[in-house]
């Protein structure tokens, strides 16, 4: 995902900021996969810290700083 979010940021061609972007998808859809994994694999008590570590470190993720045009 971060790879693909550098690339994004660092393409040249539409071409490549589109593959970027799918790729970049398809890293994204598997959150929700590894949270219904942390749901089954966590005892109950301990979920919802499971889930909050885990948006947090989403949420405060660093963002790949985009070229602007000039």
């Amino acid at each position: 995902m971060v790879a693909a979010s550098a690339l994004v940021a660092l393409s040249d061609s539409l071409v490549l900021l589109v593959i970027s972007r799918a790729v970049q998808g398809c890293g994204l859809s598997l959150i929700p996969v590894a949270m219904a994994t942390m749901r089954d694999v966590l005892p109950a008590p301990r979920i919802p810290a499971g889930v909050a570590m885990m948006s947090a470190s989403l949420a405060t993720a660093p963002r790949p700083v985009s070229r602007c045009p000039g």
